[in-house]
């Protein structure tokens, strides 16, 4: 039998019981976007309290993760800029665990490649672990790159398929 539906509230949660007896929590202000993009989520429910309890604090817990300190936001977007700078045919991103905190790297190529640069041994995306890593991918792409004389293409604008070469 059902017990009667009881709500209150918790640590900025509403909790509930639905009418099929499941326990439900409903979090009273949205989360943060960066929380939510972290995968912070505003309703959970469990099977019994210390479930529900477990539930709600994993959920304020991606969200505390997710904020990081404006200082380490800007570090990351000054690697990224120099990085950037440093291979210009890739787009560099910083990958972000479900959690929000830094995880490891992804370059993407501005430019596609053809069939013979893929042949080659060029890629169109390259992941790593650390920044240490990604440079070292990237660089091996240049060395692809310089060794059969691929340096920019033009389709209107000109697009880098590798660093520029040193004189």
């Amino acid at each position: 039998m059902n017990r009667p539906l009881r709500e209150v509230t918790l640590c900025n949660w509403r909790v509930f019981r639905s009418t099929t007896d499941r326990l439900w929590a409903t979090r009273e202000q949205p989360f943060s976007l960066a929380a939510e993009k972290a995968g912070a989520w505003r309703t959970v429910d469990a099977d019994d309290e210390l479930g529900l309890y477990q539930a709600i604090a994993e959920q304020e817990s991606i969200a505390d993760l997710a904020v990081l300190p404006h200082e380490v936001v800007e570090a990351i977007e000054r690697q990224v800029a120099v990085l950037e700078s440093t291979y210009p045919a890739w787009k560099i991103a910083r990958l972000y665990d479900k959690y929000g905190a830094p995880g490891g790297w992804v370059a993407v190529r501005h430019a596609p490649l053809d069939p013979a640069e893929m042949k080659a041994g060029l890629v169109a995306m390259v992941e790593a672990n650390d920044h240490v890593a990604l440079v070292a991918k990237l660089s091996g792409q240049d060395v692809i790159a310089h060794q059969r004389g691929y340096a920019i293409r033009d389709h209107g604008a000109p697009l880098w398929i590798s660093s520029p070469p040193k004189s």
